[in-house]
Parts: structure tokens; sequence; C-alpha cells
């Protein structure tokens, strides 16, 4: 069915013709990356329970994707309380006991982001490049005490990359009172590589969501044969709606890459499939090529309900559009 070979690989013209006639898919696999990593991807997007059936795939007995249940079995393995964070700082899971650290842990949990103060005295250490260079764990020194005496102190930390081949996805935090000996930092180590399975699942798992919905968003939209089982299956009724839709028409760079703007369209999809949603319970939103389209089923028994749709346009541009010009 399909051949997986080494990066880099050059499509030319002799090995599309080969692919195409024999019918076999040829893979270029990343630079770096960890063989286990495809082999633990297949079995799990081929799993004959399916995606989203009772009997999920699991990696390491923890459903797969599930980073709070990693997280509390890093900390059980540690003896200490753990966060799972994205690349931007941002906190994707937590174990239990975080009451037995310091302030930015609570912060972080808080605000589900790690405080911009801490961020910034972690950058300027080369805190994030030694992360990043080392394949290893790495000892992070507490912050330096302020001079407010009834702030309890910080503590130091214990942080990994976690990588998929050549790709930093994020970094595991642990809470330590001194370096980790060699037998914990190994435990912290094969414990990374557990955690960059499941993310690189919940992220197939996002995007195979995010294809499905906009299949059927775009078969609703269509009002061909199948709209009515599209429109079913989004949860929305046989209702009036309106239909909005925006998309990227500026940039923050004179010459933005293809990438920086998908990127982009992805994240103000995302948030304008929020921002319908708290509005209405039954509205539907995707991104449909380089467009996000939004169903919102409208109130009948109100004389401005375009308006209203038009208002709440408005006020969503209104929120992004100080980040997003144009």
């Amino acid at each position: 069915a399909g051949l997986v070979v080494r990066a880099p690989v050059v499509p030319d013209e002799r090995l599309v013709t080969a692919a195409r006639e024999s019918g076999v898919a040829v893979l270029s696999f990343a630079r770096g990356a960890s063989w286990t990593h495809l082999t633990g991807m297949l079995k799990a997007l081929t799993a004959e329970s399916g995606l989203y059936g009772a009997d999920a795939h699991t990696l390491g007995r923890i459903r797969s994707g599930d980073l709070f249940a990693v997280a509390n079995a890093i900390a059980a393995l540690l003896d200490a309380p753990v966060t799972i964070e994205d690349r931007n700082s941002r906190l994707l899971a937590f174990s239990s006991r975080q009451e037995d650290t310091d302030p930015s842990r609570i912060q972080t949990i808080l605000g589900r982001q790690v405080p911009e103060h801490y961020t910034r005295i972690l950058e300027g250490r080369g805190v994030f490049q030694a992360i990043y260079r080392s394949e290893r764990p790495v000892f992070v020194a507490p912050l330096p005490q302020t001079d407010d005496t009834s702030r309890p102190p910080e503590l130091p930390r214990a942080a990994i990359a976690v990588r998929a081949g050549d790709e930093i996805l994020g970094t595991i935090w642990v809470v330590v009172p001194e370096p980790l000996n060699e037998e914990r930092n190994q435990a912290l180590y094969e414990a990374s590589k557990l955690v960059a399975m499941h993310m690189v699942w919940q992220r197939a798992d996002t995007d195979m969501e995010r294809r499905l919905r906009a299949e059927l968003l775009s078969t609703a939209l269509e009002s061909g044969p199948g709209s009515l089982e599209a429109v079913r299956r989004l949860g929305l009724k046989d209702e009036p709606s309106v239909v909005l839709a925006l998309t990227v028409v500026g940039s923050t760079s004179e010459h933005p890459l293809p990438a920086q703007l998908a990127t982009e369209r992805k994240r103000l999809a995302d948030a304008f499939s929020m921002h319908l949603s708290a509005v209405h319970p039954r509205a539907a939103a995707a991104l449909i090529g380089d467009v996000a389209y939004g169903i919102l089923p409208l109130p009948q028994n109100r004389q401005d309900a375009e308006e209203r749709a038009v208002w709440i346009a408005t006020e969503f541009q209104a929120r992004v559009g100080s980040r997003r010009p144009g």
C-alpha cells in the first residue's frame, strides 16, 4: 500500500510515474525521526477499533492523546509534580500534587500559560536553548527571590524537550528540589518519548476532526444530495440560518510565507468556531480552503436576526483586528 523512505526524497518524473502505475504511495520520512514513532503512528491509525471507537487505541496503557493521564503517570514515576507544555509555553496538561509547588507553577495552571515574566527570565538565561539542544533532561535553577518575603520561594525544575524526529513538539517540566539522579533522568527521558507519541496522536486526532467537519460543512453549503445528512451530522436543524465567512487578507509581514498564512488561517478559524459556539450551541464552523465558514442558526421570533448576525461578526473582527490587520 505504501513505501516509506528516508528524507530527502526528490519526487522526479520517474518516481511519480512508478508510484502511479504501481498504485503504491511513496512517503518521505522526516530527517532524524524515529522508526519507533512511525510504527506507533501506523498501529494507532490502522487500529481496527477506529479513531472514535469505544476501544480507542492506547499508548502505554493510557488512552491515546490523554496528556493529563500521562502527566500523572510521570509524576508517580518521579514522585514530583509535572506539567506538559507546547513550544509557546502554553499549558497542555498537568499532574496532581501542584499544591506542593511555587507561585509561578500555580499561575501557569490558573492562566493555562507560563507567566510572561518567568518565560522572559528563562529566555534571558538561555534555558530554552539548552533544553532544545540536549537530548537529556536539563536542571533549571530557581528564579531569584523577590523582595516580597510573604511570597513562597521559587523551586528548581528538571525539564526535557519532547521530540518527534527533529521536530520539537513541547517540553516536560518537573518541580524537583535537586538535580535528578541517573535513574530518574533515564525515566524522564523515556517518558518524553511516550509524551511525543501522545502529542502526535492528539494532533492527528485534531486534524482528522477538522477535516471531517470541513467536509460536512462544505457538503451542507453546496445543497447537494448529501446536504441534509451533513446538516444532521453537524448538529444543525431545519431552521433559518445565516452563513458567515472570513479570511486573512492582510499580514503583519510584507511577504508572508505560505506556511505562516496557513497557520494564521487555522488559528483564526478555531477562534471563529469558538466565538460562534458561545453565541449559539448549534453553530458550526470550519476552514474550507482559505476561507472559514460558519453556519449560525437564527431565532425565528426575532425581526433583527440578520442584523444580530452582522453584529456578531463585527464583534469578532473587533477582537482579532488589532492583531490581524486587514
